[in-house]
C-alpha cells in the first residue's frame, strides 16, 4: 500500500526523538506547527500554492486543530482549483481551435499560480499550434495570390512564436517578390524598401544582402549631385585661407558619401560651391606662470661617532677608577708597615723565655714574631678586595673591546632643502574661418556659419635644477609653430568639413523630399515614394534615425497599395 507524503512525514515526527517543542501558552499550538502556518502564509502571498498547500498540512498534522492553518489551507487550496479550472478552460479552447482564448486562460491560470509547470507546457503547445495554423493559413493564401492576406497571417504565426523562421522566410519571400515587380517597372526606390524588409526577416541571407546593396547603390547613382570648393572671394585668398581651403578639400573629399561629386576647377558646374575664409590665425606661446618650490631632499655626511666618544669617556672614567682601586688596595698596613708581622709580645722578639721556646711566636711559624691582627698578615690594610679590581679590570677589557668595534666617523641622513624655479609654458594656435555654400543655378547664399580650430600646448621647465640632489633638468619641449598651426587647420578643416556636407546633403534632401510630398500629394505613389526613397538615402548621411523612419513610412505606403 502506497503511503502518502504526508502521512510519511506525520509518522515520522511521531517516531522521531525529536518531539514536536511545547505548545504555545497564549494559543495552544506548537512552535513547529506556528512555524511551518507562518511558511505556508509567506508561500501563499508568493502565489507558490502547492508549496504552501505542503506546509500548511504539516502543520495541520501536528496541530488538527489549528484553526488558522485550516483558514490559510482552504484557501491556498480554492486557487490552486481555480488556477486548474482556467487550465482546463485552456485544454477546451485548445481542442477547438481557439488560440487567443486559450491564451487567455492559461494567463488567467499563471496569474493565480506563476508556477504552475503545466500551464507553462500548455501555453507553449497553444503557441506552436497556433502558429502552425496562422502559418498554413498564410500558404493558403500565396496559393490563392493573396499576399496581403498570407502577409497577415505570417505576422499572426510570429505573435505566437517570434522566433518561427517558417513565418520569417515566407515574409521574406513576400517582400522580395514585391522587390522583383518593383525592378521590373525601374522603381528602384520601391524595390529597395522591399528587399530592406525581405533582408530585415532573413538577416543570414547573402542574397538578400547583395540586392539590397546593388539596389542602394542604384538610387545613389540618380541622386548623384556635385560640390565645388573654391575661392568665393572677389580677391585672391590669403595664404592661410589657401591652406584651409585645400585641407577642407581633402577632408571632404574623404568625408564625402558616394552621391557627392567633390568637383575641382575645369569640372562641370557643380550644384553647390562652399568656401572657407579665415578671419584670424595666430600661434602664440611662451611663459604662462612660474611657481617657487623647494626640494626636499636627505644628505649623508660623514660625521664624529658620538658613540664612540661616549664609549672612550666610559674607558678613561674605568682606567681611572681601576687605577685607584689598585692603589688603594696596595695601601701599607698602619700597625705592621706593611710587614705583616709584629714582634711577640710574650718574648718580644727573642722567641724564648728563661731559655725556653716562647710558647706563642712559634705557631706563626716564626719565632719571635706573630701575624699582624690588622692585616692578617697581608702586609696591606684596604676595603678594597681582589674581586673588585678583577670586576674593575673585566670592565676596562669590555669597554676597550667596545671601543675598537666602535668607528670613528659615521654617515648621517640630514634633511636639507633645494629651492627651485618650476615654469609653465604654453603654445596656443587659434584659427577663425566663416563658411558659405552657394547654389550655382541662382547665385544665391544658402548657408553660413563660423568654424574654430584650437589647439593648447603646455609643458614644464625647471630652472635651478641640481642632479646632484635628485632634481633633474626638464627641459622644454613644446611643438614646433608648424606642427601646431598644421594641427588648428586639421580641427578646423574637419569641422567645416562636416558642416559642408551636412549642409548640402540637408539642402538638397530637403527639396528632394518636398518634391516627393507634392507627388504623394497629388496620389502620384510610384514617382512619389521613388523621390520619398530619394530623399531617405540622402538624410542617411546626416541622420540615420530620421532616415529609417521615413523608409518605413513609405514602405507602409506602398504596402496599403499592394493587392
Amino acid at each position: 500500500m502506497r503511503i502518502a507524503p504526508t502521512a510519511v512525514l506525520v509518522l515520522a515526527l511521531a517516531v522521531s526523538p525529536l518531539a514536536p517543542r511545547a505548545a504555545d501558552a497564549g494559543t495552544g499550538v506548537s512552535a513547529d506547527a506556528e512555524k511551518l502556518a507562518l511558511d505556508g502564509k509567506w508561500l501563499l502571498v508568493q502565489k507558490r500554492l502547492d508549496e504552501a498547500i505542503d506546509r500548511l498540512e504539516l502543520a495541520l498534522a501536528i496541530a488538527p486543530n489549528y484553526q488558522a492553518a485550516r483558514e490559510m489551507l482552504d484557501q491556498a487550496k480554492a486557487k490552486r482549483a481555480e488556477a486548474q479550472a482556467h487550465y482546463d478552460a485552456a485544454e477546451t479552447h485548445l481542442g477547438q481551435h481557439r488560440w487567443d482564448d486559450a491564451i487567455r486562460e492559461v494567463g488567467e491560470a499563471k496569474d493565480i499560480f506563476p508556477k504552475f509547470a503545466d500551464a507553462n507546457r500548455l501555453l507553449e503547445r497553444i503557441n506552436r499550434a497556433g502558429a502552425a495554423d496562422a502559418c498554413a493559413s498564410a500558404g493558403q493564401a500565396l496559393e490563392a495570390d493573396r499576399p496581403r492576406d498570407a502577409e497577415a497571417a505570417f505576422h499572426v504565426a510570429l505573435r505566437y512564436v517570434p522566433d518561427l523562421v517558417e513565418a520569417r522566410h515566407g515574409l521574406a519571400t513576400i517582400a522580395s517578390g514585391r522587390a522583383e515587380a518593383a525592378i521590373e517597372r525601374q522603381l528602384w526606390g520601391a524595390a529597395l524598401l522591399w528587399a530592406q524588409e525581405a533582408a530585415g526577416h532573413v538577416p543570414d541571407n547573402p542574397a538578400y544582402a547583395a540586392r539590397v546593396e546593388g539596389l542602394r547603390s542604384r538610387v545613389q547613382e540618380r541622386i548623384r549631385f556635385g560640390l565645388g570648393l573654391v575661392h568665393l572671394g572677389p580677391t585672391p585668398p590669403s595664404a592661410d585661407t589657401a591652406a584651409l581651403l585645400d585641407v577642407v578639400r581633402q577632408r571632404v573629399s574623404r568625408q564625402a558619401p558616394p552621391f557627392v561629386i567633390v568637383q575641382v576647377a575645369g569640372a562641370p558646374q557643380p550644384d553647390f560651391v562652399a568656401d572657407v575664409e579665415v578671419g584670424r590665425f595666430e600661434i602664440a606661446g611662451g611663459l604662462d606662470r612660474s611657481e617657487n618650490r623647494i626640494h626636499h631632499y636627505v644628505e649623508r655626511r660623514q660625521e664624529p661617532n658620538p658613540e664612540y666618544a661616549r664609549v672612550r669617556d666610559l674607558l678613561d672614567a674605568a682606567t681611572r677608577q681601576l687605577d685607584v682601586l689598585l692603589a688603594e688596595y696596595n695601601t701599607s698596613c698602619s700597625r705592621c708597615g706593611g710587614d705583616g708581622w709584629l714582634r711577640c709580645p710574650t718574648c718580644h722578639g727573642f722567641g724564648w723565655i728563661s731559655g725556653l721556646a716562647c710558647p706563642t711566636c712559634p705557631a706563626s711559624g716564626r719565632p719571635g714574631y706573630a701575624i699582624c691582627p690588622h692585616c692578617g698578615g697581608s702586609g696591606r690594610w684596604s676595603a678594597v678586595s681582589a674581586t673588585d679590581i678583577y670586576r674593575q679590570q673585566r670592565l676596562v677589557r669590555q669597554l676597550n673591546d667596545q671601543l675598537l668595534r666602535t668607528p670613528m666617523m659615521i654617515l648621517r641622513e640630514v634633511p636639507t632643502e633645494w629651492p627651485y624655479t618650476l615654469e609653465h609654458h604654453a603654445k596656443t594656435g587659434t584659427l577663425e574661418a566663416a563658411v558659405t555654400i552657394k547654389r550655382t543655378d541662382t547665385a544665391a547664399v544658402v548657408y553660413t556659419d563660423a568654424v574654430r580650430g584650437y589647439r593648447r600646448d603646455t609643458d614644464t621647465t625647471i630652472q635651478n635644477a641640481n642632479e646632484g640632489v635628485g632634481l633633474s633638468p626638464d627641459p622644454l619641449e613644446l611643438p614646433a609653430d608648424a606642427t601646431v598651426r598644421q594641427a588648428v587647420l586639421d580641427e578646423a578643416a574637419q569641422a567645416a568639413a562636416s558642416k559642408i556636407l551636412a549642409a548640402v546633403v540637408g539642402l538638397r534632401a530637403a527639396e528632394v523630399w518636398q518634391e516627393a510630398e507634392r507627388l504623394l500629394a497629388q496620389g502620384n505613389l510610384s514617382e512619389g515614394a521613388e523621390r520619398g526613397v530619394d530623399a531617405a538615402i540622402l538624410r542617411t548621411a546626416i541622420s540615420p534615425p530620421d532616415a529609417d523612419r521615413q523608409m518605413r513610412q513609405l514602405r507602409e505606403r506602398l504596402r496599403l497599395e499592394q493587392k
